[in-house]
């Protein structure tokens, strides 16, 4: 219940600093098997490992970054129906997409809107639970995105006008008809937005 914890760091990547481990900067659960993890980790600024995996519960890791490796990775997330689909987003605005369970990686970046900031860091990737096509990804300064096709295409849902420069810090999805997103934003509070089809 909280009152004990223990180290489950076997494997994963240290700084150059070798008593400092990497950070873990996101975490996902595979959905069909709790064993299953894929830690989104980092390091100090433009010092990135990666999503590292792990089978047993957290007692060993081991790199799962062909095609990704170097990049600090803030968020990832499991299909909740096919678990051998993840995403990953980095600090850096980069997005990737693993097929095969993190074995290798999609870089799909490109796809992405563009934005005028060179830090606009992935926040959170969410999957919608009715409809796993659907993802949506939170990125700072530009706002909220989805994507209905497995990230190749993105609507742009844009940004509250609260203020001109918005760092966006979390998100929840309300599924339903329609959808409404609840993002925090830094200093701004939550706001709301109804998405519509």
């Amino acid at each position: 219940g909280g009152l004990s914890w223990q180290s489950c760091d076997s494997g994963l990547p240290k700084n150059d600093d070798e008593r400092v481990g990497a950070y873990v900067k996101s975490l996902a659960i595979d959905p069909l098997n709790s064993n299953v993890i894929y830690a989104g980790t980092g390091g100090w600024v433009g010092q990135g490992h990666g999503v590292y995996k792990t089978t047993d519960g957290g007692d060993t890791w081991l790199s799962s970054n062909r095609g990704m490796l170097d990049y600090r990775i803030t968020a990832v997330a499991a299909d909740p129906t096919d678990s051998q689909i993840i995403y990953a987003g980095s600090d850096r605005g980069e997005f990737f997409k693993s097929s095969d369970g993190g074995t290798t990686w999609t870089d799909l970046t490109d796809n992405l809107p563009n934005t005028q900031y060179s830090f606009a860091t992935v926040q959170v990737i969410e999957i919608d639970p009715a409809d796993p096509h659907l993802i949506y990804v939170l990125i700072d300064w530009l706002g909220l995105l989805s994507s209905s096709d497995g990230g190749l295409s993105w609507n742009h849902y844009g940004r509250p006008d609260a203020t001109e420069d918005l760092s966006f810090t979390d998100m929840a999805i309300c599924s339903g008809i329609p959808a409404k997103a609840i993002v925090g934003i830094e200093r701004n509070g939550c706001w709301r937005y109804e998405i519509t089809p």
